[in-house]
């Protein structure tokens, strides 16, 4: 089964029926060979993870639906001015610290349409380093902070039910630091790469 979902997962886009009902479909049927009560399997369910994330992408759906992600799109063409290098870090460094706020999931999807905005303004430059700084920035970036990636709010979830709390500060310490390490690394392959 589980390999089942992972070659639903791999053709998605032929299937079309995304990734959610692909994985459901999967949880179901091991429900249904296993033959256990739905109440036993809920109890090992992160709760708290999952409420986290449904209340953050309901917050990313809100900055979009008051025009939040135009007026930053509309400001950081603006500051770049035509620049497509400055761009492309403004892009990363932006996403980095986006994500360290919202996770690289909602970060990645918020950003991506200040990118399909400022993209057109850029006439005959290789605008794939406009996603590969987003890439870089939601996934270095995760690292910052503890609600930069779903899979620290799990760790840190399941450590906490294990007896060992990580402090959100110690964490943002070490994670900031090895964020901008890996950033400076991407920036510098961005420059060579594209510029």
């Amino acid at each position: 089964i589980f390999a089942l979902v992972i070659l639903g997962f791999v053709l998605n886009n032929f299937i079309n029926k995304g990734l959610a009902i692909i994985s459901l479909s999967g949880a179901f049927l091991l429900v249904t060979i296993a033959k256990r009560k739905p109440a036993d399997i809920f109890k090992h369910v992160e709760w708290d993870t999952l409420f986290f994330f449904i209340g953050l992408f309901m917050m990313v759906l809100g900055i979009e639906k008051i025009h939040v992600i135009d007026m930053v799109s509309d400001k950081m063409i603006a500051l770049t001015k035509g620049n497509f290098e400055f761009a492309t870090m403004s892009i990363m460094t932006l996403s980095a610290l986006f994500t360290s706020v919202i996770g690289n999931v909602a970060n990645a999807a918020t950003v991506s349409k200040i990118i399909d905005v400022m993209a057109p303004t850029f006439k005959g430059v290789h605008t794939d380093a406009l996603w590969w700084a987003l890439s870089f920035g939601s996934c270095l970036g995760g690292n910052i902070s503890i609600l930069g990636s779903a899979t620290n709010v799990v760790a840190v979830g399941v450590a906490g039910k294990s007896g060992c709390k990580i402090d959100f500060v110690k964490f943002l310490k070490f994670g900031a630091l090895i964020a901008i390490q890996t950033l400076v690394v991407a920036g510098i392959y961005l420059k060579l790469r594209y510029m």
